[in-house]
């Protein structure tokens, strides 16, 4: 197993089900990552809508609430790859986004590497938000970043 992608949740089986159908369009072979879902304590019938998910490579785990950075912890414990990848339940991927991350380890071995995150963009809000929302990702994260200081680094991605 080269990767495990952990994804911790509380109640947000509504955004978790786009997440994993993103992983599922995944190009990186899906026999060589895993998808690890830390439910933590969710009662909004997460349990059910992952029983529903057809994912050979997905794994669930329910804990006790604890919040995210425990199921994050947890999920890592549990964890086959060699390679940890942190998204949030909330995050839609892009196709390449597994083998991106996965060739930049294999490029620069013990690397902490991070995607970059961008914003729906919602076009029934304002002309200020859009334009705000377009210039704050882009000075946060430039296309070329090159290294990143550890403070810029975000569980999520």
């Amino acid at each position: 197993m080269i990767a495990s992608i952990i994804i911790p949740t509380y109640n947000r089986n509504e955004f978790l089900l786009d997440a994993l159908q993103t992983l599922a369009s995944q190009t990186y072979p899906q026999d060589s990552f895993e998808i690890i879902v830390v439910d933590d304590g969710s009662n909004d019938g997460t349990a059910t809508v992952l029983a529903q998910v057809a994912l050979p490579n997905l794994r669930s785990i329910w804990q006790h609430n604890q919040g995210s950075a425990a199921a994050r912890n947890r999920g890592a414990l549990e964890s086959r790859g060699q390679i940890l990848i942190f998204i949030d339940d909330d995050m839609l991927l892009e196709p390449n986004y597994v083998s991106g991350l996965v060739s930049e380890h294999q490029q620069h071995p013990g690397a902490i590497c991070m995607g970059i995150c961008r914003p729906k963009i919602d076009e029934q809000k304002t002309l200020f938000a859009r334009t705000f929302s377009q210039e704050y990702y882009a000075q946060v994260y430039p296309e070329n970043p090159g290294a990143v200081r550890f403070t810029d680094c975000v569980t999520n991605n």
